[in-house]
């Protein structure tokens, strides 16, 4: 780019118009030229100095609208970090809404020996309006293992037995509900699915909506995705404007990312829940199981096998 400047320039311009015209002239040196020749050819190169700019300056402003055409700015924008997060409410139920800030405190270790360790609050939000509920996973039956789930869903093995040949392509877990206190419980809750193993395999995580649930051999109906409830939409150009705002593409790509790793089961009732310290119906042998006895305890269960 420099030497297209240099070779443009004024004084590049006025030196080769001198040289073509000693040669056409058949004179031996443009000192030679009559000086109104000079003056015209001094003229001339200026304009071409000058239209040369302009052409430059149309070019960069060509390039930077193909450019933004061919780029969507949904591509050119800060990508926001986003994670799946766990919590319960204070309440049976509770609806977590967009605009509502946590803070996450991050250690960061100091480089420098003289400076201490800061704590850094990261500010987040939630992606959507979400509704949460007061029960969590708490046992989990696989093949021959009972499985405890603790408060940061650590899974732990706390008991093994002698399982039937079924029970290897089954998973049951048991929700624990004995916190939630509120009369009537929600038609359905939100299931968030992970597994390492498969996280290279979109296809795996796509089949999750096909499988059977049951409670204590009640069907039980499974959709995919995690439902958002919505605000009040505004109407005509106003929503059209909001649909294709940067914001608004940014949250829908994060939903999408974990769209079919959730599922949410539906037809529940409270009638499904289980006396306290009762095992469903296809793990009623491991009644005298005392680690699984210890294990469930006198709380109630919602109890899902997959």
């Amino acid at each position: 780019m420099n030497l297209d400047q240099n070779i443009y320039s004024k004084e590049s311009v006025k030196a080769r118009m001198l040289q073509n015209a000693t040669k056409v002239w058949g004179l031996k040196s443009p000192q030679s030229l009559d000086p109104f020749v000079k003056l015209l050819i001094d003229a001339f190169s200026t304009e071409v100095f000058k239209a040369n700019n302009e052409i430059q300056t149309v070019n960069a402003r060509i390039l930077e609208k193909l450019a933004k055409l061919l780029t969507p700015s949904i591509y050119t924008h800060p990508v926001p970090a986003h994670a799946v997060a766990f919590t319960l409410p204070y309440e049976s139920s509770e609806v977590l809404l967009e605009h509502t800030e946590f803070f996450f405190r991050k250690q960061m270790t100091s480089t420098v020996k003289s400076e201490s360790d800061k704590q850094l609050n990261i500010p987040f939000t939630p992606v959507g309006n979400v509704r949460i509920n007061k029960v969590q996973t708490a046992v989990m039956f696989v093949g021959n293992t009972c499985y405890s789930i603790d408060d940061r869903l650590n899974k732990i093995p706390v008991a093994r037995f002698q399982g039937k040949p079924e029970d290897y392509r089954k998973v049951t877990i048991g929700v624990d509900v004995s916190r939630y206190t509120s009369e009537n419980f929600p038609k359905y809750i939100s299931v968030f699915c992970s597994n390492p193993a498969f996280e290279h395999m979109d296809f795996v995580y796509k089949l999750l909506p096909y499988i059977t649930v049951t409670s204590n051999g009640n069907p039980l109906f499974v959709r995919e995705g995690l439902s958002y409830l919505t605000n009040n939409q505004p109407e005509g150009y106003e929503q059209m404007f909001k649909e294709q705002s940067i914001r608004n593409k940014a949250i829908e790509d994060i939903k999408s990312i974990y769209r079919h790793k959730f599922i949410e089961i539906t037809g529940l009732s409270s009638s499904l829940f289980s006396e306290p310290g009762k095992l469903p119906q296809n793990l009623d042998f491991l009644d005298g199981k005392e680690d699984i006895r210890k294990q469930i305890g006198d709380k109630r269960y919602l109890w899902l096998t997959f």
